[in-house]
C-alpha cells in the first residue's frame, strides 16, 4: 500500500467501523489502508479510549502546523554570528534550547546553513573529520 494521509472521510469511516465493533484488521481492509495506519490512528488521536473524527482531524492538523517552523531573522542571524565563532551547529541547537530562545534541532540548522549557501561558516566545510 502507498504512503497516504487519512483524510477526513477515512476518520468518519473509522469511527462508524469501531461503533459497530469492527477489529482493525477489518477497518483496514474496509477503508484500504494498512493495520498498522489503523492502529497509529487510533493510538495518536483517541482521548481516553475513545475515538472521534472530529476531534482526531483537528489534533492531526495541529501536528502538522507545528511541524512547520520558520527561523526568524533574529534566530538566522543568532546562528550565522555563533557560525562565525566557530561553534558547531550540534552545539547552538543546545544552547538555543538552554537559553529557552527557540527548541531547534542540528539538523534544522544543518538544512538553514544548505540553504542559505553558508557552508564556508562550518568549520569542516562539509569534510568528514579524520583522527
Amino acid at each position: 500500500m502507498t504512503h497516504r494521509h487519512l483524510t477526513l472521510s477515512n476518520r468518519y469511516c473509522i469511527e462508524e467501523l469501531l461503533k459497530l465493533g469492527y477489529s482493525t484488521l477489518q477497518i483496514s481492509k474496509k477503508i484500504g489502508y494498512s493495520e498498522t495506519t489503523i492502529k497509529k490512528e487510533l493510538s495518536r488521536n483517541s482521548i481516553k479510549g475513545k475515538y472521534d473524527a472530529d476531534t482526531a482531524q483537528k489534533l492531526y492538523e495541529s501536528r502538522r502546523s507545528s511541524n512547520n517552523h520558520k527561523l526568524s531573522d533574529k534566530v538566522k542571524k543568532l546562528i550565522i554570528s555563533l557560525m562565525k565563532k566557530k561553534i558547531s551547529p550540534e552545539l547552538i541547537c543546545g544552547r538555543l534550547k538552554h537559553e529557552g530562545i527557540i527548541n531547534i534541532t542540528h539538523k534544522a540548522i544543518y538544512n538553514f546553513i544548505r540553504r542559505s549557501n553558508l557552508k564556508h561558516l562550518l568549520f569542516f566545510k562539509g569534510r568528514k573529520y579524520k583522527l
